[in-house]
């Protein structure tokens, strides 16, 4: 392996610039910590075999389907997908707010939707595959690219800003290497072309957000929660085999991890120490903190959405979803922008 990082980055990290400026991002940029004290809906989305994003009112107990998001194939080279990844393509992956509309990836592209759910614009340069999260940060986002362990800083003309190639820090699979010259040569570089089975990673780099401690990334394969500054590692934290979607809370220092192999949710200091958990979910993928100090769950394998009071270690209330909850995301309205949000009706 040579410094440039793995196989699949040679193949179009020559069109970077030769220095990446830094950005300074502020983890306040992504509101996804907190909840309006008001909110009591939720946007769900289900990772397999399904393309419906859920709406769940825990007044009603109910989830009723929002909207229905087509799946974009856009291609660099002529031709289309494999079979089977076309079912890997079917789910959704994660969604978040932003001022006017929302922001939702699946594992080949990334979709900007307007109010009412409509696509407003669609982005899938060739280097993606297996998208696990995009985040957004102003006009940039930031990608966990699962499929080949990079996390990448696009803006949203495709324009790749910055990369952090996870092979520069963990030994890549053999069939990397063995493959190159076919894909170069067959895909001309779009990895997007290839069968999913050949997409295996050495991390399963599955979320990235920003923090005041540099860009915190989720290494499934490894159990650990990686900080990243400058490109290199400046801090990891052993979690939990198989884990998903860490967030970092700067007021407690902690970090909210889906320990998914261990069927809990955790909370742990920046040494490990788990300091609070809570058993009883079924590979849950996601976890996030409300505005009350309560947590609410994409319990995945128990096909729910779950209210959890983290004093009580106690269900608040629950939800049964119709498939593998991926992300819950509290579903608030955006007041004075002409759309209810919770409705996508004229306001």
């Amino acid at each position: 392996m040579s410094a440039d990082g793995s196989p699949w980055t040679r193949l179009w990290r020559d069109n970077l610039p030769a220095s990446t400026p830094r950005r300074s991002c502020s983890s306040k940029a992504l509101a996804i910590s907190k909840s309006d004290p008001e909110v009591t809906k939720f946007l769900v989305t289900i990772d397999r075999d399904c393309r419906t994003i859920f709406g769940v009112d825990r007044i009603k107990g109910t989830c009723e389907p929002i909207a229905e998001i087509e799946q974009r194939l856009e291609r660099t080279l002529e031709g289309t997908l494999t079979d089977d990844a076309r079912k890997w393509n079917r789910g959704l992956k994660t969604i978040r707010h932003v001022p006017g509309g929302y922001i939702l990836c699946d594992i080949f592209g990334i979709y900007r939707l307007n109010l009412d759910f409509s696509i407003k614009q669609y982005l899938s340069i060739p280097h993606f595959t297996d998208i696990h999260s995009a985040l957004p940060y102003g006009d940039t986002l930031l990608v966990s690219n699962t499929g080949v362990d990079e996390v990448l800083w696009v803006d949203w003309q495709g324009k790749v800003l910055e990369v952090i190639d996870l092979h520069r820090w963990f030994p890549a699979t053999p069939w990397m290497a063995h493959d190159l010259a076919y894909v170069e040569e067959q895909f001309k570089g779009d990895l997007r072309c290839m069968p999913l089975d050949w997409a295996r990673e050495s991390c399963h780099v599955n979320w990235a957000e920003q923090t005041p401690l540099g860009t915190m990334l989720s290494c499934f394969i490894q159990g650990e929660i990686i900080f990243f500054e400058g490109g290199r590692p400046v801090r990891r934290v052993p979690a939990s085999k198989k884990c998903h979607a860490p967030r970092y809370f700067e007021d407690t220092g902690t970090i909210l991890v889906s320990a998914s192999e261990e069927n809990r949710i955790i909370e742990m200091d920046l040494s490990g120490r788990v300091v609070w958990s809570m058993e009883g979910f079924q590979f849950a993928k996601h976890a996030e903190r409300l505005s009350n100090g309560n947590l609410i769950v994409a319990d995945t394998g128990n096909r729910r959405i779950a209210e959890v009071s983290r004093k009580d270690r106690a269900i608040v209330w629950e939800c049964a979803v119709p498939g593998t909850p991926y992300d819950v995301e509290p579903w608030r309205v955006e007041k004075n922008a002409g759309v209810d949000r919770q409705s996508g009706k004229n306001a």
